[in-house]
């Protein structure tokens, strides 16, 4: 039974036995773990923290799936997603060892689907650089004659992004120009960013009303200043 005068390394031994028996599917006793949250939790202690990294890693790593072989920085943001959440007064919301385990195992949830949706983000960025002349020749409806070349499609490409606002506008530029994926199929793809079809269709022409009127964009694409107007 562990109490106040406990050192946090006879704790963190007796967390690690009590954890092999739980895991062996015979009684134990949660309380050496469960102090170990508290005094890290409620007191602030960095040795327990340590400590509860050191015995929980392992699990956090089971609960992350493959998503940790990609990224074992993973396993750092999700101790540090329960850290930053949960402080001395909201620990009074954790009262026992399972308590714990379970808003920890959630913060690795949430983590692994941060994760996957940050790198399709990213992956419909990367795609989007090639092609991007034709982006901008079918955003402005105008012939634009021979394709740029890589260095200039590459300039073109960063101009036009410095451009964009939001997670809304950057999927949509991508994906709506690049991937030539209508509105529907964006909003549907898409529905923590997009209620519907329509929503898509303003962003679409928010960004080409921004980008038809930038000069250094107008320039890089082939177009003459008045081109738009004659």
């Amino acid at each position: 039974m562990a109490d106040g005068s406990t050192t946090i390394e006879v704790l963190a031994r007796q967390c690690a036995a009590q954890m092999q028996l739980y895991r062996k599917q015979r009684d134990y006793d949660a309380v050496p773990c469960y102090e170990l949250f508290r005094r890290a939790c409620q007191e602030q202690q960095e040795t327990a923290w340590h400590a509860i990294y050191v015995q929980y890693m392992d699990l956090v790593h089971y609960w992350l799936g493959k998503m940790v072989y990609e990224d074992e920085g993973l396993i750092n943001q999700v101790f540090s997603r329960f850290w930053h959440a949960v402080s001395a007064e909201r620990f009074a919301n954790f009262p026992n060892l399972g308590s714990c385990l379970a808003f920890l195992k959630r913060c690795a949830q949430t983590t692994a689907i941060d994760a996957v949706r940050s790198r399709e983000r990213e992956q419909v960025y990367a795609t989007a650089r090639v092609g991007i002349a034709s982006i901008l020749r079918d955003a402005y409806s105008s012939d634009m004659g021979e394709v740029l070349d890589h260095i200039a499609a590459e300039a073109l490409y960063v101009s036009a992004q410095a451009h964009l606002e939001g997670i809304q506008e950057k999927l949509v530029f991508c994906a709506c120009f690049e991937w030539a994926m209508p509105p529907r199929q964006i909003a549907a793809r898409w529905p923590e960013h997009f209620t519907d079809a329509h929503e898509v269709s303003r962003v679409k022409e928010r960004i080409l009303r921004r980008l038809r009127r930038d000069e250094q964009v107008r320039a890089l694409a082939g177009f003459d200043i008045e081109d738009e107007y004659t």
